[in-house]
């Protein structure tokens, strides 16, 4: 959230409220209910709601492991996405040896084979809009499936196998998660990140 204030945290909770937020319950639950754990989170100064560091590691832990080389990232122009060209290149930027594992599938190592990052205008780009195109089809498939539980046979998600999709659902299988995790490094990258990245930049 951008600004901390009991106001935005209300705004917050009611649009929430409007939702039908029973549908992940898991997610939503703690703010449609007011939890105060979640909201004194949310209220601390210094603790960050903005996802886009989760996403990006998903995002480049996948990339870095599909690749066999040097490889460049192109991404639109666009307001929302600055944060993630401002945190690819500090990822980029790194020479610091290091190699940490997420879960069963992710592992993310330094330096990264990922060399540049450029933002372009979509317009200009035949790859930035079939990207764009499949995004947005991937999303429509989704609701889709969340409202009928099935894959219609035509979605674009039947293009990919799961080991290519990265979602953030929600999962009350505790106790697979603690098996799909175990042994993780997360710790250890997070304080990687802040001494060897972050730290640097101020």
């Amino acid at each position: 959230m951008k600004e901390k204030t009991l106001d935005s945290v209300s705004l917050l909770i009611s649009k929430i409220r409007r939702l039908d937020w029973q549908r992940l319950k898991e997610f939503f639950g703690p703010l449609a209910f007011n939890h105060p754990d979640c909201i004194d989170a949310i209220m601390t100064d210094g603790i960050s709601t903005d996802a886009s560091f989760t996403i990006l590691n998903a995002l480049i832990s996948r990339t870095e492991m599909m690749s066999s080389g040097e490889y460049a990232i192109e991404h639109d122009r666009s307001k929302n996405l600055l944060t993630y060209n401002e945190r690819l290149n500090f990822l980029i930027n790194c020479d610091k040896e290091g190699e940490f594992k997420h879960s069963e599938i992710a592992t993310i190592s330094f330096p990264l084979n990922l060399k540049k990052v450029y933002q372009i205008d979509s317009k200009e780009s035949p790859s930035v809009q079939l990207c764009d195109v499949l995004i947005g089809a991937c999303i429509e498939s989704v609701y889709q499936l969340m409202d009928s539980k099935v894959l219609n046979q035509n979605s674009v998600l039947s293009l990919y196998q799961d080991s290519q999709l990265i979602h953030f659902i929600p999962d009350i299988d505790f106790e697979g998660q603690k098996k799909f995790r175990k042994g993780s490094q997360s710790k250890e990258y997070l304080t990687f990140i802040q001494n060897e990245i972050y730290s640097s930049k101020l």
